[in-house]
C-alpha cells in the first residue's frame, strides 16, 4: 500500500439483531453466556471481538454459531453492571470495521482453501501516535478438524489453552458428511445428537430398528449423502433405499445422544464372544502417558483369537496393571491379552495419521 497521507473520510457499519430468549443478570447467567438471536450471523455481519449492545450493557463476542443462531459473549465488557434483558430486545452490533476511500484498489480476489500469510503489525498501519491500526491478535470463528476421533485428554488440553472456546465434536464419514454434533450438554463419550436435517436409525437395516439403549448398526439419511463411488460400478453395499451406513455400531441414550462403539469390520471373537477393539483402545487412551493405541487380533488355537494391543507412550506406564484392568472391564479378555509398547516414532501410521492396522496385524513393527 502507498502512504496514507492527507485527510480521508471513514465510515462505520452498524447492524442489528434481536434477542430470542430473555436473559437475567450476571448472577444466574455468569460472565460468559450464550445469546439466542435472530438476524444476520454471517462473517461479514458479526465476528469474534465485535461488541454488541443491549440498552446500556456491552457484550464482547467470543464465538458465533450460525447453525444454532447463538452468539457466545462476555458480559459487562465496558464495566457497566449487567442487567436483565427481555426477549425481542434489540441488539446493536457496534461493528468496528472501518471503510475508507483511498482512490486505490485494495480488493483481493480470494479462492476457497488458499492460505494467505502476513504479519498484521507490519503490513498495514493507519495513523502514528493516535489513530487506528491492525493489531497482532488473531481470532477464529470456527476450526473444523476431521480424520479421527478426539480423545478426552486432548479436549481437556484444548479447554485449558482456549478457555472461552466452544469445543464441539462431530461424527461423520466421507459418504455421509456430518451425522451428529455435540454441544455443552453432551455427555462424556457421546458424539452428540443428529446434525441438522439428518435422520439416524440403529438396526440391522433401516427397516429393523432396535429399541432405545440397544446396540445397532448406524444408518443415515440426509441431504448431505454422497451420490456414488467412482468405479466399482458405483455400487455401495452399505446403501439401502436412500439410507447409507458408515459401517459402525452405536447406541442412543434416553436423550438421543449417540454413542459410537466401533466399526463392524474390526469386530472379532474370542471364545465365541465378540470383541469391539475400540472399547479396549478407548480405555488405554484414557491413560495419561498413552498417546496412541491400536488393538488387533492374532490367531489362537484354543480361543480362536487373542487380542494384541499396541501402544505408543510418552513416559513409563504399568503394562501389567493395564492388562489386569482391561481383563476385568471386558469379560471375553483373559490372560492371553498382550500389550506391546512402541515409541511414537515407530508406531505405524497411514498417510491420514490413523494407525496402520494391517501392518500391526501382520506383525510388521
Amino acid at each position: 500500500l502507498r502512504r496514507l497521507d492527507g485527510r480521508h473520510q471513514i465510515g462505520f457499519n452498524t447492524s442489528f439483531l434481536k434477542l430470542n430468549t430473555g436473559i437475567g443478570t450476571t448472577g444466574p447467567t455468569g460472565m460468559i453466556t450464550n445469546l439466542s438471536v435472530t438476524g444476520d450471523l454471517s462473517r461479514n455481519a458479526i465476528a469474534p471481538n465485535d461488541v454488541l449492545g443491549i440498552n446500556t450493557e456491552r457484550f464482547l463476542v467470543l464465538n458465533v454459531d450460525d447453525v444454532n443462531d447463538t452468539v457466545r459473549v462476555k458480559r459487562e465488557f465496558d464495566g457497566v453492571l449487567g442487567t436483565a434483558h427481555t426477549s425481542t430486545s434489540l441488539i446493536t452490533s457496534l461493528n468496528r470495521n472501518i471503510t475508507f476511500n483511498l482512490g486505490i484498489n485494495t480488493d483481493i480476489q480470494t479462492r476457497v482453501n488458499v492460505p494467505y500469510y502476513f504479519n498484521p503489525t507490519e503490513s498495514v498501519a493507519i495513523g502514528t501516535a493516535s489513530g487506528v491500526g491492525i493489531g497482532s491478535t488473531i481470532s477464529y470463528s470456527y476450526r473444523v478438524i476431521g480424520g479421527g476421533s478426539t480423545e478426552q485428554n486432548t479436549l481437556q488440553e484444548l479447554s485449558e489453552l482456549a478457555p472461552n472456546a466452544a469445543l464441539k465434536k462431530f461424527y461423520g464419514s466421507s459418504e455421509t458428511s456430518f451425522i451428529s454434533i455435540s454441544d455443552k450438554f453432551t455427555p462424556k463419550g457421546s458424539v452428540g445428537k443428529a446434525y441438522k436435517d439428518v435422520e439416524i436409525i440403529l438396526g440391522a437395516s433401516p427397516n429393523e430398528p432396535v429399541k432405545k439403549g440397544e446396540i445397532g448398526r448406524v444408518w443415515v439419511r440426509s441431504p448431505y449423502l454422497f451420490s456414488k463411488y467412482v468405479g466399482e460400478n458405483g455400487i455401495n453395499s452399505n446403501e439401502v433405499s436412500g439410507w447409507v451406513s458408515p459401517g459402525e455400531l452405536a447406541k442412543f441414550d434416553q436423550d438421543q445422544n449417540l454413542f459410537i462403539l466401533g466399526r463392524i469390520d474390526r469386530i472379532f471373537k474370542i471364545k465365541d464372544q465378540s470383541i469391539i477393539p475400540e472399547e479396549i483402545e478407548r480405555y488405554l487412551l484414557a491413560e495419561k502417558n498413552v498417546k496412541m493405541a491400536a488393538v488387533v487380533k492374532e490367531y489362537d488355537i484354543l480361543r480362536g483369537n487373542k487380542a494384541i494391543a499396541y501402544i505408543a507412550t510418552s513416559d513409563a506406564v504399568n503394562v501389567e496393571k493395564l492388562i489386569d484392568e482391561c481383563i476385568s472391564l471386558i469379560p471375553p479378555l483373559d490372560g492371553s491379552l498382550k500389550i506391546i509398547e512402541l515409541t511414537l516414532e515407530n508406531f505405524p501410521l497411514l498417510p491420514s495419521g490413523k494407525p496402520d492396522f494391517c501392518k500391526l496385524e501382520l506383525g510388521g513393527v
